[in-house]
């Protein structure tokens, strides 16, 4: 090994150092939110959890949709994360605490984000951002804020198997040698059309990746026509499978929760232009992961748009109009720039709410796979530094450094409030503007923990901020039942029952029952 490679080498085990460093801490969560009823083995009782508590045939999984192991209906398909909770799941002895059950779960996402910020390293390299720019690139992305929720959260793994599987298969294509063997080029090929294939059964938006790796491979001096035949064939595999899917569910998918996504529920030119504040508020994160991250950014979060000339409108467009301008102009003499603007719009794009609205309005974990687009851009801003005077490159170092100091140290602040259901919803209350479901679910954590005067305060906050929302008027009348406050508690769940935003689906007797027993509570008169 020549010293410029050991000298690179050191630099790469560094950056792979300092993100499991910072991560660390998230080995010492146990299930939170969506891991208690998708990933992990049983349920309270101890019952095994479907397809995840033990391995089933495979078939099953590719058959399933991604909440059947909750025993809801849905439309997303994710086989392949599903898979991966039931095999870590089977590797463990039976009645081991949840904390020690959920351990391999985050150290396998923790091995998966390492193995992530090397393939970055690797593709920024060999397009031309030379060994500094990799490592640079690798810092950025190892290290970047926003993917914090993603490796603490075991559920994240949806995004670390998209990322892995199609960046892997990036790289086995694209170094084929051009006019090699015939067996070679085949075996790549089929090497690589797998891993896409596995990439997508991961997470819907990783079939992204069908129009960034052709863009790579031209980057890269290789014909793009054969890089689009190698994409299509398991995009057409896996959407056939996800079609036959959907038409054998027994029953219809319940809409998305106006909780979850209010864009769900609004006409198309509010979705639009909403989707365009969201996506540029995505874009700001992604540049600056300083603010206040969240698990949630449910109502009122984000305020609904209904004019394209609203200011907010008017200046998400303008930034990402910037970037994809930009990267179109700089494509030529910077390719990094051009597959940077390429991997931030084409990775986000799909779950914006502008094509179609998702299972929700904002997450910092879609932002996982677009932040390549920063990693890239880094790389490419590196390459301009290095021919600046040296005071120049010292202030441009200095300010990377602050930037990675500042953006691992939101990820050591919130790798513990992953920790349990407890610690997400307690902490997310305490955000301004809060998400109404997370005021929601941590009324019922302290009304578990017997301090019903503390969840009846938390629901009136969450009912001041969405009057029309059944589920905490719901929530806050039973709280007042159990007080005893009986004509407060029957006008809450009248209010419920007038709401306009519907309890949810398979929860609709609940108002019902809960005035059932405030007039069973009251004296005989």
């Amino acid at each position: 090994m020549s010293p410029r490679s050991h000298k690179t080498a050191l630099g790469l085990g560094l950056v792979l150092l300092a993100t499991l460093a910072v991560y660390a801490p998230s080995l010492r969560n146990g299930f939170a939110m969506d891991d208690l009823w998708i990933a992990r083995p049983a349920d309270d009782a101890g019952r095994p959890l479907p397809l995840v508590g033990r391995v089933a045939p495979l078939r099953d999984y590719f058959g399933a949709n991604y909440h059947a192991v909750s025993g809801h209906l849905s439309e997303l398909y994710r086989p392949v994360t599903i898979l991966s909770y039931a095999l870590v799941n089977a590797a463990q002895r039976p009645g081991m605490s949840e904390a020690l059950q959920a351990a391999p779960h985050h150290a396998l996402n923790l091995f998966l984000h390492l193995v992530a910020t090397g393939l970055v390293y690797s593709l920024v390299r060999d397009a031309g951002g030379g060994r500094r720019g990799g490592l640079i690139a690798a810092a950025v992305f190892g290290l970047h804020g926003i993917h914090s929720e993603v490796v603490a959260n075991v559920v994240g793994r949806a995004e670390l198997l998209g990322f892995v599987g199609g960046a892997m298969a990036t790289r086995v294509w694209v170094d084929a040698r051009p006019g090699g063997r015939t067996w070679s080029v085949m075996a790549r090929a089929v090497v690589a059309a797998s891993l896409l294939f596995l990439a997508f059964g991961a997470k819907e938006s990783a079939l992204a990746w069908a129009g960034w790796l052709p863009l790579y491979a031209v980057v890269r001096g290789r014909a793009a026509l054969p890089a689009v035949a190698l994409a299509v064939v398991p995009a057409a595999v896996y959407l056939g499978l996800r079609t036959a899917m959907i038409a054998a569910l027994p029953g219809a998918v319940p809409p998305i929760e106006w909780a979850a996504n209010p864009l769900a529920q609004v006409d198309t030119v509010t979705r639009v232009c909403t989707g365009l504040c969201v996506w540029g508020y995505g874009l700001a994160m992604t540049l600056l992961p300083f603010g206040a991250l969240r698990a949630d950014y449910g109502p009122p979060t984000f305020g609904l748009a209904s004019s394209l000339v609203d200011v907010r409108v008017l200046g998400a467009t303008a930034g990402l109009l910037a970037v994809a301008v930009g990267a179109l102009l700089a494509g030529r003499r910077r390719p990094l720039l051009l597959l940077a603007g390429a991997a931030f719009l084409g990775f986000s794009c799909i779950t914006s709410n502008l094509p179609f609205a998702v299972g929700t309005i904002f997450g910092e974990r879609l932002y996982y796979t677009p932040s390549l687009g920063v990693a890239l851009a880094g790389a490419s801003v590196a390459g301009a530094v290095a021919r600046w005077p040296r005071l120049a490159q010292s202030a441009a170092a200095l300010t990377l450094l602050a930037w990675l100091g500042l953006s691992a140290g939101q990820i050591w602040r919130r790798n513990p409030v992953w920790r349990s259901d407890e610690a997400l919803f307690l902490a997310e209350a305490a955000h301004e503007p809060p998400s109404v479901r997370m005021l929601v679910c941590a009324a019922e954590v302290v009304r578990m923990r017997g301090d019903l005067a503390r969840a009846e305060t938390l629901l009136r906050r969450a009912v001041a901020l969405a009057p029309d929302y059944a589920l905490a008027w719901n929530n806050l009348g039973a709280t007042l039942l159990n007080l005893d406050q009986l004509d407060e508690a029957e006008a809450a769940l009248l209010r419920a029952r007038r709401a306009r935003q519907a309890l949810p689906a398979g929860q609709e007797q609940m108002i019902e029952a809960n005035l059932a027993a405030v007039r069973d509570a009251r004296p005989p008169r």
